[in-house]
């Protein structure tokens, strides 16, 4: 069976990628599957904190820096490659810039994936302004999300009531809307007891994509 690598996108700071790649391991470790966590925002590595007395594996690479892509993409590649001897999901915490990285020549990125053979998804969180807008515009298009599975997600706490409605008229074929999400402090859990540890409210409440 393939191994699952789950991006959580977004051109722009602010949006909720940190939550949605919270709420994505929180499900999957309740549901009782292996994950490792890819930490891109290494400067505020938030989501990596939750988790570092979790037991599952985390790495660390700056996604930020369009001069270190080279290193980026190898640092992504081999950390992937690692991880899914032990993991069935790898999910990837992506920087507010990574459009400037991985986005740039998303066909090299995705040759080396492909060698790995994992299966790839996009979750993107939308913001609601004009240049979020571009940014999700070409981040369909010519990013990794153009040649993966995507799911792109309207933030209700935007107060944006048409948001997820203007997405769908643009065109985006997956748009999800969920509630504002406010995560819970996350157990010390084992690492072969993943079904202990407790999910967070903030994931019950999630749309079902």
């Amino acid at each position: 069976m393939l191994k699952c690598v789950i991006f959580s996108h977004g051109d722009k700071g602010g949006v909720g990628k940190s939550t949605v790649a919270t709420a994505i391991i929180d499900l999957l470790l309740e549901a009782g599957q292996r994950v490792a966590l890819l930490e891109g925002d290494v400067d505020n590595a938030d989501v990596a904190q939750r988790y570092q007395n979790s037991g599952i594996k985390i790495g660390r690479v700056r996604m930020s820096d369009p001069s270190e892509y080279q290193t980026a993409v190898n640092g992504l590649a081999e950390f992937i490659a690692g991880a899914t001897e032990t993991a069935d999901v790898i999910v990837v915490n992506l920087p507010a810039n990574a459009s400037s990285t991985i986005d740039e020549e998303p066909e090299i990125f995705l040759d080396l994936l492909t060698s790995i053979e994992v299966e790839i998804r996009v979750a993107i969180s939308a913001g609601n302004s004009r240049s979020a807008a571009e940014g999700l515009r070409h981040m369909l298009t010519h990013g990794i999300a153009a040649q993966s599975k995507t799911l792109v997600l309207a933030p209700a706490y935007l107060k944006d009531e048409t948001l997820a409605e203007r997405l769908r008229a643009a065109g985006v074929d997956l748009v999800r809307e969920y509630p504002r999400l406010a995560p819970t402090p996350w157990p010390s859990c084992s690492r072969t007891r993943p079904r202990r540890c407790s999910i967070s409210k903030m994931t019950r409440h999630t749309s079902n994509p």
